[in-house]
């Protein structure tokens, strides 16, 4: 059997709540594995029954799916009383081995009363991930709204690169998508099945991907005015699609009010710990931030890093998010 290939962990999508109830639990073996079972439950029955050592109940689990080089094995099971404590055996023909925290065993030599099985310490509420049911069946459709349509009555504007050009292709230049020219697009979109669309950022910025956010509240004029993304999200809602919006909230461009205010004020600016600044003289010509002066996404010095555990970052891009479904009635 090729152990190595055996993995496990007590968190992430490997062991978490789907609901209220329910705790998924996922195995990822090489595909020499001919069956899983899992061995599991309450970490304290042996009390309740008075025995000397924890016991579990076992359960076949099911191949989820095949990768390149792994299967991935589930198995869903409501804990009654919201908490497990568990482990795996796998078989290959006449091998057998059990899957525990601290290593991986052949059975028989050892016995889970003296190693350490997996916890799923409680299942809280707040630990479930509940998006909107609606979410599961939509058909995403993703679009950097400069590189999709211009629309028909779009300006003939000489700063547009005309439609496929690429040779002069740089961080400035755009294509002259619009708002209006995906609303134009709609019968096309669910022409395909589509029923959810998600936009790169639209909002103020300095670039054509709009990623270096300078104003949240304001729609980029290089891709129309407030009133088209009105019209966008009523008409996609009219044709069966939802909106969604890509929120940047790991960082901003240099022109965000608040990095100006730091630029301006430096350590007496009421923003300065909004940021991730370093040293006392930040404020560098230098387009990269290798010296980590400040950090920013990836180095470039266009794009500061907002301190999002921040108490006031947190409740600005709250109330950001309460704002554009306010405004313009997006899903998401």
């Amino acid at each position: 059997m090729n152990v190595a290939a055996i993995f496990h962990r007590s968190s992430g999508n490997l062991c978490y709540a789907a609901d209220q109830d329910t705790v998924v639990l996922r195995l990822q073996t090489g595909k020499d594995v001919e069956q899983v079972t899992l061995v599991c439950a309450d970490p304290f029955i042996h009390e309740l029954t008075r025995r000397k050592h924890w016991y579990g109940q076992h359960y076949i689990m099911q191949c989820l799916c095949e990768l390149p080089h792994h299967i991935l094995w589930e198995y869903r099971i409501k804990p009654p009383f919201k908490r497990l404590q568990y482990y795996f055996e796998v078989s290959a023909g006449e091998e057998r081995y059990a899957v525990m925290e601290d290593g991986v065993f052949p059975i028989g030599d050892t016995s889970p009363a003296h190693r350490q099985c997996f916890k799923f310490a409680w299942l809280n509420p707040s630990d479930v991930i509940a998006p909107p049911a609606w979410v599961k069946d939509t058909v995403w459709y993703q679009i950097m709204p400069d590189r999709f349509c211009r629309d028909k009555n779009a300006p003939d504007d000489p700063k547009f690169l005309s439609w496929g050009q690429k040779k002069y292709f740089g961080f400035n230049h755009t294509y002259g998508g619009t708002l209006k020219g995906i609303t134009e697009r709609l019968p096309y979109l669910r022409e395909l099945g589509i029923t959810g669309l998600y936009l790169t950022p639209i909002f103020s910025a300095g670039s054509y991907h709009k990623y270096n956010t300078f104003d949240y509240r304001t729609v980029d004029p290089d891709f129309g005015t407030e009133d088209d993304l009105r019209e966008l999200v009523q008409k996609a809602h009219q044709a069966g699609i939802r909106i969604m919006l890509d929120g940047v909230f790991n960082h901003c461009g240099t022109n965000f009010f608040a990095w100006q205010d730091v630029c301006q004020k430096q350590k007496a600016s009421p923003y300065y710990d909004w940021f991730f600044i370093n040293q006392e003289n930040f404020l560098s010509e230098r387009v990269e931030t290798a010296d980590a002066r400040y950090y920013t996404f990836s180095f470039w010095a266009g794009m500061p890093k907002f301190n999002t555990n921040h108490p006031e970052v947190i409740e600005y891009f709250s109330e950001i998010c309460a704002y554009w479904v306010r405004e313009w009635d997006i899903d998401g």
